[in-house]
């Protein structure tokens, strides 16, 4: 690797092609899995969400993590992670997490919700080229237990949503990634992740990862106008709210290969509680700035919260509840 960030042709040996972007046949393991990932926000509006569908074979079992927030307050939430497996759920046009929960790949990208309080088409369009993420950062560690294939891409986001008795047309920023493989959810402690964009001037995704191992990962990558550049000294900051659970926002710092040190200062507008495998994790979606420019973020972390206490976890900034609800102000 250079100096300063990756080469053409060291991009090109771990760089994925069109065949990875859809459904793959799956391993003979029992912990393989693969997933769908799509976090955005399209600050016009004030509305953005997290959607994640992900598929286990061997169990014949399926997932489904799903929130949808506003500024306004309306939010709704859906997650089930022991969905009935159909066959007809995975094939190279689609992928599917029951009968409401999808993503298409004809056409392009798309992520779809079909549900009685929430109803979303939203089609994605990357900025820059598919590589994977752990050879990018030169993580070892979470390769072993967290899917060895496994790719983020930044990009813009556009389509239709329905939030309640509201209906508008999306245009904003994502962030998804791509996994598939072996995946052990117990290998996981506790972690922080900071990934969005402002535009092709800058995407970045950063994580800091407690592990059972008792080791301490600390790796990210930033894209600025098509140049890849890996991170290091990672530090994620998480502002946690009083519940110990969700939080307002956080800030982060890491250095480029040429020592360039750059800050970001994340504000969580609304966030989603999401469950999977005894795993609690909460996504912070809103705004991010870096220097003077602006853009969006998802600052997800997990802390092992439900590990404490076998109550329904106090949630102070996302939804925790299934269905359509509305925010409570803060301070009642």
């Amino acid at each position: 690797m250079s100096p300063h960030g990756w080469n053409p042709s060291e991009l090109e040996a771990i760089s994925y092609g069109p065949a990875d972007m859809r459904p793959h046949v799956p391993g003979d393991d029992a912990a393989w899995q693969e997933s769908f990932v799509v976090s955005w926000w399209d600050d016009d509006r004030g509305v953005g969400g997290f959607h994640r569908i992900g598929q286990e074979p061997a169990a014949g079992s399926a997932s489904v993590l799903c929130g949808v927030v506003s500024t306004e307050g309306t939010r709704f939430r859906r997650t089930d992670e022991h969905v009935a497996l159909s066959p007809a759920g995975t094939g190279p046009d689609v992928f599917e997490a029951g009968p409401h929960h999808r993503v298409r790949f004809s056409g392009g990208l798309s992520f779809e919700v079909d549900e009685p309080d929430c109803e979303m088409v939203l089609h994605f369009e990357d900025f820059y080229p598919a590589y994977n993420y752990w050879a990018l950062t030169s993580d070892s560690l979470l390769s072993v237990d967290i899917a060895p294939d496994h790719y983020q891409i930044a990009g813009r986001v556009h389509g239709s949503l329905r939030l309640g008795d509201r209906e508008l047309s999306v245009d904003g920023l994502g962030h998804r990634d791509h996994s598939w493989g072996v995946r052990h959810w117990t290998a996981l402690v506790g972690h922080r992740w900071l990934a969005g964009t402002v535009g092709p001037p800058l995407s970045f995704s950063m994580i800091t990862t407690h592990l059972a191992t008792g080791q301490l990962s600390r790796v990210g990558l930033v894209v600025r106008d098509g140049e890849v550049a890996a991170l290091r000294d990672v530090d994620i900051v998480v502002h946690l709210e009083p519940d110990g659970l969700t939080h307002r926002g956080g800030t982060a710092t890491a250095r480029l290969p040429d020592g360039e040190e750059l800050a970001f200062e994340a504000e969580t507008v609304d966030g989603v509680v999401t469950t999977i495998r005894g795993l609690t994790v909460v996504e912070g979606l809103g705004r991010i700035r870096v220097g003077e420019m602006t853009g969006f973020c998802d600052l997800e972390q997990s802390n092992n919260a439900e590990v404490r206490r076998g109550a329904e976890p106090l949630a102070l900034r996302a939804v925790n509840e299934e269905g359509l609800s509305v925010r409570a102000r803060q301070g009642t």
